[in-house]
């Protein structure tokens, strides 16, 4: 399965896409929403970094701590 990650700024706590960074990776059917986020991670330089998760149904949100970003993961259909 293929999924597409996305790194953009923050404006007032909103995505501002002022820039963006944008990765594709493939994964196995069924993979978890950690292997996901891990894969993920690793594609936006994030691997070390400590975030906070939001499940948005299709959509996985991170927000890196201590950083006016914001990671959207969502597969490509």
């Amino acid at each position: 399965m293929q999924f597409q990650a996305e790194l953009t700024d923050l404006f007032c706590g909103e995505a501002n896409y002022s820039w963006c960074q944008r990765a594709e990776f493939n994964l196995p059917d069924g993979a978890s929403n950690l292997a996901i986020m891990r894969a993920a991670k690793k594609q936006l330089g994030l691997s070390n970094v400590r975030c906070r998760k939001s499940d948005l149904g299709d959509t996985i949100e991170l927000r890196p701590y201590g950083s006016p970003t914001v990671a959207f993961i969502s597969p490509c259909y």
